[in-house]
């Protein structure tokens, strides 16, 4: 079993799981899109579990990384925030998180990820503000809920890793057909990482 203890894994809809449930014996909790349906469904899912570790996993976008690369998260941002000129954008006022979240995943370098409630594509990115715009240019991969969930864990105080995989550029017909692939090397990363002792 893991040297962590009980685990939790998370991730936002079944075709990213594969439709599975469960693995190794622990809970797979689908979140639903969003961050707002993220972070209440990870507070729900540790106060059912108890979990001493929770994981992300799941899919996500990048106009720099070839599709198909299984990455670990070392930095997640929070691309919404924008209460400027009362705090620098991104950052939650009286927030002490400052809108960047650091990570500690084994094994796969370290990459930085844009969280934002806008499902981005090459065309909707003309549309963002010029802040957001380099913003998504400082970081590898986009999506859509790591944020909130890290955020969720770091408060509750349960350690937290999330490992992403690149499906897409924005297109949902290779999305669709890049979960399973990705699932399945996630699937390796994690046990290669927490599992084997």
């Amino acid at each position: 079993m893991s040297e962590k203890g009980k685990i939790v894994f998370i991730c936002a809809v079944p075709e990213e799981s594969n439709r599975e449930t469960m693995l190794w014996g622990y809970p797979i909790v689908h979140v639903g899109v969003g961050k707002i349906n993220a972070a209440y469904k990870t507070a729900l899912a540790i106060k059912e579990y108890g979990p001493t570790l929770v994981c992300n996993f799941g899919s996500c976008g990048s106009f720099m990384l070839p599709k198909g690369a299984m990455l670990a998260v070392s930095e997640v941002v929070n691309a919404d925030m924008d209460a400027t000129p009362l705090v620098p954008y991104t950052v939650t006022p009286f927030d002490k998180n400052g809108g960047r979240l650091a990570l500690q995943c084994k094994g796969t370098k370290g990459v930085r990820c844009f969280t934002t409630e806008t499902f981005t594509s090459q065309e909707k990115v003309e549309s963002f503000s010029p802040a957001k715009r380099a913003l998504l240019s400082s970081c590898d991969i986009f999506e859509m809920e790591l944020y909130a969930i890290a955020k969720v864990c770091q408060d509750l105080k349960v350690d937290f890793v999330s490992y992403k995989w690149v499906s897409d550029d924005g297109g949902l017909e290779e999305w669709q057909q890049n979960c399973k692939i990705g699932f399945n090397h996630f699937k390796e990363e994690f046990f290669k990482n927490y599992l084997v002792n």
